[in-house]
């Protein structure tokens, strides 16, 4: 087995089913992968409506009685016991996926795996509003119906190179990234005694991020948030503080501390106060701020305005090889996505000038 989707799951029963047809026209075989639910509790057992679909892919449910040791890092953890892939995707059970999803998870490792043990994850984009869903649907016909996740903004102002980013383990959310077994056996799986809302993902990359794992972004595995009422109220606040005080003193790091600048965001009190003063996107704000902490400690500032800076148009790899010893100019790379997937993946993996940006479109 090639793949395991591992999608935790509770009480969100339409947007689970959005998600499963999703899954029907993927560009793999489907006796390549396996999807895994863990149903962490919910008040119905589903899996009777999971087999009326007709899906005709391999899904395994798992249902598991709710309790006080109950939380997103357990089923995550169970997920990977009963996983049979080689490669692990964690998946939130809202996120619509598009046909080549499956295939575009699986090349960097297929590419470059052998050498490298990768950690990725992907963006998504938020509906604004619930939009009946049926496999083949084309989602986005109206901008206006969605929003962009705020991760976009942060590799507008920095990059898209996970290399030269910091804070590239925060950027991590488990909604959507991979990781192989191998690395999972190696370094451990989420830490369970993050409960209720927040940072279990965090821990999970910052572990893998110490222990070398490479961490990059793949702009071609981008999924859909189906609409759903969220809030960061002061219940979600109370739960992510409690987690960040369990967090620092497992690692008493100072990137870990710095994680403290985010609160401006988490704490409902403060996050209106900023927003009063007329910053309209505070956890981008806020993230800025981290994102420069942390390059503070390398004595390194977020540009360097008297250098030069070079564009350079979807170059060769063997052109990035070369630039890189140079420290006294910036290079700015522009490639395509999807047609220079080699690059993106390689400049994350291997690059290790600091001034060399990439921008994926």
């Amino acid at each position: 087995m090639r793949i395991s989707v591992i999608i935790p799951y509770y009480n969100r029963e339409d947007l689970l089913l959005n998600t499963l047809k999703s899954f029907q026209l993927q560009t793999i075989n489907k006796d390549e992968y396996e999807i895994v639910i863990i149903d962490d509790g919910s008040n119905e057992n589903i899996e009777h409506k999971i087999k009326a679909l007709q899906p005709n892919i391999n899904i395994s449910y798992n249902y598991f009685q709710r309790n006080s040791k109950s939380c997103a890092a357990l089923a995550r953890n169970r997920g990977i016991e009963k996983s049979k892939g080689e490669i692990l995707i964690f998946l939130d059970c809202d996120q619509i996926v598009y046909p080549d999803f499956l295939e575009e998870h699986l090349y960097p490792f297929d590419k470059f795996g052998n050498n490298n043990d990768i950690l990725q994850f992907g963006l998504r984009k938020y509906m604004n509003r619930t939009v009946p869903y049926n496999p083949g649907q084309q989602l986005i016909t109206n901008k206006a119906d969605f929003r962009d996740d705020s991760r976009h903004y942060v590799f507008q102002i920095f990059s898209h190179n996970m290399s030269i980013l910091r804070s590239s383990w925060h950027l991590v959310f488990s909604n959507n990234i991979s990781t192989s077994k191998k690395v999972i056996d190696k370094f451990g799986g989420f830490d369970d005694n993050f409960r209720g809302w927040g940072l279990e993902d965090t821990e999970f990359a910052y572990r893998l991020y110490k222990n070398g794992v490479k961490i990059i972004y793949n702009p071609n595995i981008e999924v859909i948030h189906q609409y759903h009422e969220k809030f960061f109220d002061e219940k979600r606040y109370t739960e992510w503080n409690r987690n960040f005080e369990y967090f620092i003193n497992k690692y008493p790091d100072i990137p870990v501390l710095l994680q403290g600048i985010l609160k401006d965001f988490f704490d409902p009190v403060k996050r209106a106060a900023k927003e009063q003063k007329g910053i309209r996107f505070v956890w981008l704000d806020c993230f800025i701020k981290f994102e420069n902490a942390l390059r503070c400690l390398d004595d390194r500032p977020v540009n360097k305005i008297n250098n030069l800076y070079i564009t350079l148009i979807r170059p060769d790899i063997d052109e990035i090889e070369m630039i890189q010893d140079v420290d006294d100019k910036v290079y700015q790379v522009i490639c395509y996505k999807d047609k220079d997937k080699d690059l993106v993946y390689w400049m994350q993996l291997y690059n290790t000038n600091p001034n060399i940006k990439l921008y994926a479109v």
